[in-house]
């Protein structure tokens, strides 16, 4: 048996320490990452330092423990830059003799957590009550189309789990994976529907069946650079009522400044993030950026590429139509480990589409130097604003989420030959 002892949490790249602990008769462990051999462990302390590069690339990482006649005794493996469950949940469908699904139980497990603060249902994306027996009725449904049940639970403003369940014609329940990818496109043309997509994705040179379609909440993730609460207070501060998204669109906001907490290993960054917020007619989007503070450097400083690339890992978690907005001040230092090319990579290969709002003072007029982040959206006034604001509905508009049959990293998954009417978000 092989057990990691070093958990990854967070982002990581370059020159990391990773230990094992193993049990008789292990006597020799190999580490693999993305199915290659990175390493070979032979004797106490079982630990070795790997390279895992300098870019930031969602990755597994794989510990294979053999005895003395080389047979195999036992694995572990753990998921790099890509979220990690801290609860687990199933949804439990109920069906009739015919075997239509007449209800679900939702059932969840989060032993941090005595009880969770939100749960939301929806079925093909309308909302649907929460009823104290957990038992969700769904009875009476008709027609041809597959239905998609989707649960969100909700423990703590950091973690969120979701659960879907797929059932087809006339509420039949149908055979699916045990395992299902989440994969974001952006509609091109017209949807299309589930029985036509066949042959639109790919991994590792194979189709992917896809399972079903949604069209749910989307998550905007935003990161508020030090000192932009200024910027944006001087902007909008007559304007707070501006900046309405769509009903199904809820926003966090992120702190550029990280709090550092120790593991048993090592220190983590955590930048800290509100809880999912819904705009409303009185909380509009500029009212709720005016409201969040945006932090001050303290000890740690400003770990601006850093923070993005958490605000892309949360945007993941959701399982929703997701982007990330850098809200841009200007201050010149960032402390981040990762550069901002890396980080960039990084959110592409997440497949989470980022947008860059400058609240510099000139943004937009060549009166300030260029960024990194790439193409920015200059914010000087509450005409550019409530432009960027409808800018970001348009992309959540066209975006939904397409599951797919099986476990694949998300940079593994391309277009098929067959593919057409989407593209694959980025």
């Amino acid at each position: 048996m092989v057990t990691f002892l070093t958990l990854f949490i967070g982002v990581v790249s370059g020159l990391q320490t990773v230990q094992v602990a193993v049990t008789h008769p292990v006597v020799r462990v190999e580490l693999r990452l993305n199915g290659k051999q990175v390493a070979t462990l032979h004797a106490p302390l079982w630990r070795t330092t790997l390279d895992l590069g300098d870019g930031l690339m969602p990755s597994v990482l794989e510990a294979v423990a053999y005895d003395r006649r080389g047979a195999e005794t036992g694995r572990d493996r753990q998921l790099l830059n890509l979220p990690q469950q801290e609860a687990a949940a199933r949804i439990v469908p109920e069906a009739d003799a015919s075997g239509r699904v007449r209800a679900a139980i939702l059932l969840w497990e989060a032993p941090a957590f005595p009880r969770p603060i939100h749960v939301s249902v929806t079925l093909d994306g309308r909302p649907l009550p929460f009823p104290p027996s957990h038992v969700i009725q769904l009875s009476g449904m008709t027609g041809s189309a597959a239905h998609v049940l989707s649960a969100e639970i909700t423990f703590s403003a950091t973690v969120t789990i979701r659960k879907t369940l797929t059932f087809g014609e006339g509420g039949t329940l149908r055979a699916t994976s045990s395992q299902l990818t989440a994969v974001p496109i952006s509609l091109v043309g017209r949807p299309v529907p589930v029985s036509l997509m066949r042959g639109f994705f790919v991994a590792h040179g194979k189709p992917l069946t896809v399972d079903s379609v949604e069209n749910g909440p989307s998550r905007v993730i935003f990161v508020k650079d030090v000192g932009v609460a200024k910027r944006i207070s001087k902007v909008l501060s007559r304007h707070r009522h501006v900046g309405k998204l769509g009903r199904s669109d809820f926003v966090q906001i992120e702190e550029a400044v990280p709090h550092m907490r120790s593991t048993s290993l090592r220190m983590v960054a955590v930048f800290p993030v509100t809880a999912p917020v819904r705009i409303t007619r009185r909380s509009r989007l500029a009212w709720l950026l005016l409201r969040h503070p945006s932090g001050k450097p303290g000890v740690s400083g400003r770990h601006l590429a850093d923070a993005v690339a958490v605000a892309g890992m949360t945007a993941v978690r959701s399982e929703h139509r997701r982007v990330v907005v850098l809200c841009l001040a200007g201050a010149k230092t960032d402390r981040s480990v990762n550069s901002v090319a890396a980080v960039r990579t990084y959110l592409k290969a997440l497949r989470v589409p980022l947008e860059v709002w400058d609240f510099r003072k000139g943004a937009g007029t060549g009166l300030v130097d260029g960024s990194p982040w790439g193409a920015l959206v200059p914010i000087g006034s509450k005409r550019q604003f409530v432009h960027a604001v409808k800018r970001l509905k348009k992309m959540l508009a066209r975006q939904r989420i397409v599951w797919v049959e099986g476990e694949c990293l998300p940079q593994e998954i391309t277009l098929g030959p067959a593919a057409h009417g989407i593209r694959l978000v980025e």
